[in-house]
């Protein structure tokens, strides 16, 4: 624990950026984000001239309404399973709130059509503003929550390419990739260089290792996957494209792993998914984009989007309340001053004690040979010695979104001489 009162591992000085502030990027990140948006939104204007060109737009006009629900309903799941995947991955070090992180998700989701990734920036000035988790420790859980997804992603990917068109054979091969990643990630932190990177990031490794949260947590982005894959395979309905169900999977697959680009998901997913399923359904002749295709991956972007956008302004009020509320800070410790007293130096205790002036000497002077006094003194010469309790790891707070469960300090030697009444030696007859 630093010196400082209430400083968590992690926070600044050298932890990362203070509490309560957002992360800083810098001006060549800045300009990447934004050249990156530029390209997206050109790319999406591309593709919907392209789909306003040749589709016929009648039979998204006149779609069953059923399937419209159903195209936001996957949506809203989406929201609410992202939630659940972020608290599975941080529950081995921290138990948040599933509602909370739902809200946060929501707020997220709206700001991921910015540029530079500002959903990202939200999400964390959130969790280092209002909740008691530290710099070091935020890093680890967005490092780990990417690991699971890239895992689980890859996973799907892999039962997807070689299991299809058997469904059996698809999920089977799917859980065994999962677990044969999670051997490997255990494998990888045993290697000196990762221990390295959980020694400084708070919880990375139980998050990482604990079983029971990294199979809920890939269980979890299969669930959002087969989502994604739901949304596709709704458009493909609407429009009666008759896409087989392999290439919905690959479909889906190559919508989230563009969702994750780091200079946003605004266009590039869109045409991603039209070249895909132009090229799968030509049998790789085509080097262009389908209108009809195209106007698919707009209508399953649009389904997310109708989604997201709303939610994410229900949300926003909820946000900036929160934001104006700094995590509560603990009070000064006493055993600061007991620190301070046991290494030479005038501690809040000495301080008032030489503050009560000649008559509080003269009445110490006068206890000061009573039996109860010399057990008291006893005390004070404990306390003064004994160092303060350390912090306890964030491993143990499991106790709510407060963050309490850090060990008590040790008392300061001012506090020490205040014995209970019961403890008080014999009155010294005057």
């Amino acid at each position: 624990m630093s010196e400082r009162s209430g400083e968590l591992p992690g926070d600044a000085p050298g932890g990362g950026p203070p509490s309560g502030e957002p992360p800083r990027i810098t001006r060549r990140q800045v300009v990447i984000q934004v050249v990156g948006f530029l390209v997206g939104v050109g790319l999406l204007c591309w593709c919907v001239v392209v789909a306003a060109r040749g589709a016929e737009w009648d039979l998204v006009l006149k779609a069953d309404r059923r399937l419209v629900m159903a195209l936001l309903a996957t949506t809203l799941a989406s929201v609410v399973i992202n939630a659940g995947m972020f608290w599975c991955v941080l529950r081995p070090v921290y138990r948040h709130s599933v509602r909370r992180l739902t809200l946060l998700n929501s707020v997220a989701g709206l700001f991921n059509y910015a540029p530079i990734r500002l959903g990202l920036i939200l999400r964390v000035a959130y969790h280092l503003r209002v909740d008691p988790l530290s710099a070091a420790t935020i890093a680890a859980w967005m490092l780990a929550t990417a690991a699971i997804m890239a895992a689980a992603l890859g996973a799907a990917t892999i039962g997807g390419l070689i299991g299809m068109p058997s469904i059996g054979w698809t999920v089977a091969i799917t859980l065994g990739a999962v677990a044969a990643a999670h051997a490997a990630i255990v494998l990888a932190m045993q290697i000196p260089a990762a221990r390295s990177v959980a020694n400084r990031l708070d919880g990375l490794q139980p998050m990482l290792e604990t079983p029971w949260s990294y199979w809920a947590t890939s269980i979890l982005r299969l669930l959002d996957v087969l989502c994604f894959a739901l949304r596709m395979w709704i458009a493909d309905l609407i429009l009666g494209t008759e896409i087989p169900a392999a290439d919905i999977l690959l479909l889906a697959l190559a919508a989230q792993l563009i969702s994750l680009s780091p200079v946003g998901r605004l266009g590039f997913r869109e045409a991603a998914v039209a070249f895909l399923a132009t090229r799968l359904q030509s049998g790789g002749d085509s080097v262009g984009l389908d209108a009809t295709f195209t106007q698919l991956a707009l209508i399953e972007s649009a389904g997310e989007a109708a989604v997201l956008i709303p939610a994410g302004l229900i949300a926003m009020p909820w946000y900036l309340a929160s934001m104006r509320k700094r995590r509560p800070r603990p009070p000064a410790a006493h055993g600061a001053g007991s620190a301070s007293v046991g290494a030479g130096a005038p501690g809040p205790g000495a301080a008032a004690s030489d503050a009560a002036g000649p008559a509080a000497a003269g009445s110490r002077a006068a206890g000061s040979n009573a039996p109860g006094t010399r057990a008291v003194k006893v005390q004070a010469a404990d306390a003064e010695a004994r160092p303060t309790a350390p912090r306890a790891s964030l491993i143990d707070h499991d106790r709510g979104t407060s963050g309490a469960g850090a060990a008590p300090e040790a008392p300061s030697a001012a506090h020490s001489l205040r014995a209970p009444a019961n403890e008080r030696g014999p009155a010294t007859p005057q």
